[in-house]
């Protein structure tokens, strides 16, 4: 193998693959060369990642060399063209400007590349809007943590409703989120029954919708075992968890008999403010009022603190929630627009939060359960 690229070509491909490199001491990463294109490869449990450049070619081949050194090597590397050639049982790195650098790595060997999975079915694929995909990603993912003592609490649950709109849920346990995407021609048997997918997986889904290109090639391969999703330039490929995810849509509130829209930003600079003077169970009082919304916290001990906004169009008396603070700024800081609907019926019921404009066929809401106070002295 030898192959002749810029610095920023190499560099970009290795972060590309980065992802696929959760235990990066024991990682590697496979390179390969044919056809004046230069492609690398990084995997492991969850996700494989491929990623393409434009190179120029010598001669084709193929090296295997520990992931953690190479990316270390590649990032401090002069800003010049680089060779990497295989030299015997070592890939030679070496730039081609006046620092006339040179380095040889040892080339892992028994190791083979690996093909991506083949698309079967067709039907199997959709071609997804990078802007909704990512607003999906971004509205449901934040509350899918990467540990969670409930194991549909590190998953996301992507499914289609109907014919026309896919939805992802994240939840994990405590609140819930989800966003629902309009989608033109959805083929009639895909995704029907839902796939979950891991923290680290949707990460790299939305990673793609960085890459500055109008759709997301989404297909499930192997049987369902696996999601691909594709760009121009990187391929990645994504196990589905095999964890059955709850029926997520018992837990929605169906009647919500007040409803009250606030500045997104302000609510949220209040309660950042407040949760200052909050205990560790990160409580705030919401009280509300016509015309009024106040926002409270205390401590045990002494440390208190409240703060009142004007609200227009409220008439549903008064009503108090004690909601997790936490959560609510993390909804506050999510939601993607100048003002939010908070929707509830009474102090015991799910609060619903959902955006007053959202970008067009995308619809996110988000529930939180309020916290029951012990009313023991």
């Amino acid at each position: 193998m030898k192959v002749v690229l810029h610095k920023n070509v190499l560099l970009g491909l290795v972060k590309k693959v980065q992802g696929a490199l959760g235990e990066k001491a024991l990682a590697h990463i496979a390179i390969k060369t044919e056809n004046n294109e230069i492609k690398l490869f990084a995997a492991d449990r969850i996700v494989a990642i491929y990623a393409y450049g434009q190179a120029d070619v010598h001669k084709n081949g193929e090296a295997f060399v520990m992931a953690k050194l190479f990316s270390d090597i590649t990032r401090e590397l002069p800003d010049e063209e680089i060779t990497l050639e295989t030299n015997g049982s070592f890939l030679k790195i070496e730039a081609h400007g006046g620092s006339n650098f040179l380095m040889k790595l040892p080339i892992l060997s028994g190791l083979k590349w690996p093909e991506p999975p083949e698309i079967e079915n067709a039907s199997q694929t959709v071609h997804l809007p990078t802007e909704k995909l990512s607003y999906m990603l971004e509205q449901a993912g934040f509350c899918i943590v990467q540990e969670s003592p409930r194991n549909y609490g590190s998953v996301g649950f992507l499914h289609k409703t109907n014919q026309k709109e896919l939805r992802l849920v994240g939840t994990d346990g405590f609140r819930l989120s989800y966003c629902t995407l309009s989608i033109e021609g959805l083929p009639e048997d895909f995704l029907n029954k839902g796939i979950s997918l891991s923290k680290r997986a949707l990460n790299e889904l939305l990673k793609l919708c960085y890459e500055g290109q109008e759709f997301v090639s989404f297909s499930l391969v192997e049987g369902g075992a696996k999601a691909l999703a594709e760009v121009r330039g990187c391929q990645v490929c994504l196990l589905v968890s095999a964890v059955k995810y709850p029926n997520y849509r018992s837990v929605l509130p169906k009647k919500l008999t007040k409803r009250i829209t606030v500045p997104r930003s302000v609510v949220q600079a209040m309660a950042r403010r407040l949760l200052l003077a909050a205990d560790k169970t990160r409580a705030l009082l919401l009280s509300f009022s016509n015309e009024k919304l106040k926002l409270s916290s205390r401590t045990i001990g002494s440390t208190e603190g409240h703060e009142n906004i004007e609200i227009k169009g409220y008439d549903g008396g008064s009503c108090e929630l004690v909601l997790n603070g936490k959560f609510l700024t993390e909804i506050f800081a999510t939601a993607a627009c100048d003002d939010l609907i908070i929707s509830f019926s009474s102090a015991d019921q799910a609060v619903s939060f959902s955006a007053a404009s959202e970008p067009q066929g995308c619809i996110s809401e988000h529930i939180l359960v309020p916290i029951r106070e012990s009313k023991s002295e």
